[in-house]
């Protein structure tokens, strides 16, 4: 059942070049020393290198700081800044939050507030949940 979803996400994920897809309540935030609470995936800073093609950054990744690549990271991973906080989560600024109770809809970060992220008439159509709404109306 939670494989559904979860395999839509990764299908879908390649279509929002800037935008994540995460499910709610799956990300584990970290606790900068200056910066404060850090979402999840986010890019804290790049540090020094001489490595200009690859340069080391700062990732927040799964609840510890860690240091990456660029080039493993990704020039679409989200940056520090215009975080949201959502029934105690904190999301990066552009993450699309998929809440299983909610499927008519989807909530987006944007420059700290939640935003109503609606479906296409498609993907609501085709969720199996719709189809057994419409069939509760109709008996």
């Amino acid at each position: 059942m939670v494989l559904i979803p979860l395999l839509l996400i990764t299908m879908l994920a390649p279509l929002f070049p800037c935008e994540r897809l995460v499910l709610k309540g799956s990300l584990k935030e970290c606790k900068g020393k200056d910066e404060g609470r850090i979402c999840d995936g986010a890019v804290i800073k790049e540090l020094k290198t001489i490595n200009a093609k690859n340069p080391p950054l700062q990732v927040c990744e799964k609840g510890k700081l860690k240091v990456k690549g660029q080039k493993k990271v990704g020039a679409d991973a989200p940056k520090q800044g215009g975080e949201c906080e959502w029934y105690g989560q904190l999301y990066c600024n552009g993450d699309i939050i998929v809440d299983l109770y909610s499927w008519k809809f989807l909530k987006k970060c944007g420059q700290g507030r939640m935003y109503i992220y609606g479906r296409s008439w498609q993907e609501v159509a085709d969720d199996t949940r719709f189809q057994d709404f419409l069939g509760n109306l109709i008996r």
